[in-house]
């Protein structure tokens, strides 16, 4: 990591986590000088209408990463599911579709924050069902970063985060307006 990258914050949303991802962003700073890769799966309209759903609940702005996107400051870029991703410097580039990036895809993320930022990788889980986005919390704090999982208490579904707590790769469990 260089200098002049910026801190870049790796998130990982259920299917149906507008509310999760609303409540994190909604009480989210504007000028956090960071910039933030949301995984969410696909809608019911498809990966179209993601961007347009979420920019109502930020005062950040939100765009969906495309081939190769230089990351900027203060944006949310929506990853596209099942995507292959590698980070360079503030460059994101996109691969293409795998196999394991489709079936795990916040673990995709967190792996390519791991290699590129080391101890300087964040990664938010927030509520979902299933282990996607555990390993990848482990390799973030293997690396020497910081992983983060929304409160169980708070969580409409508790299994990701339990199983993430449960596997000692979580440094906090916050409330989603509290990260």
């Amino acid at each position: 990591m260089t200098s002049q990258d910026i801190p870049i914050i790796g998130i990982g949303a259920p299917a149906g986590g507008w509310d999760e991802s609303g409540i994190l962003f909604g009480a989210m700073p504007v000028d956090t000088g960071a910039a933030f890769l949301l995984v969410l799966p696909p809608g019911e309209d498809g990966e179209s209408g993601q961007a347009e759903r979420l920019q109502p609940q930020t005062s950040l702005s939100v765009a969906t990463a495309g081939e190769v996107t230089q990351l900027a400051a203060d944006t949310i870029y929506l990853i596209p599911p099942g995507r292959t991703m590698r980070l360079d410097g503030n460059d994101l580039r996109l691969g293409p579709k795998e196999r394991d990036a489709e079936r795990a895809p916040v673990d995709a993320l967190f792996r390519a924050l791991a290699e590129a930022r080391g101890d300087q990788a964040i990664g938010v889980l927030l509520s979902d069902t299933g282990h996607d986005g555990t390993r990848g919390l482990r390799e973030i704090r293997s690396a020497g970063g910081v992983g983060l999982v929304q409160a169980p208490a708070e969580a409409a579904y508790r299994a990701m985060k339990r199983s993430a707590i449960d596997s000692a790769a979580v440094d906090f469990a916050w409330p989603a307006g509290e990260m």
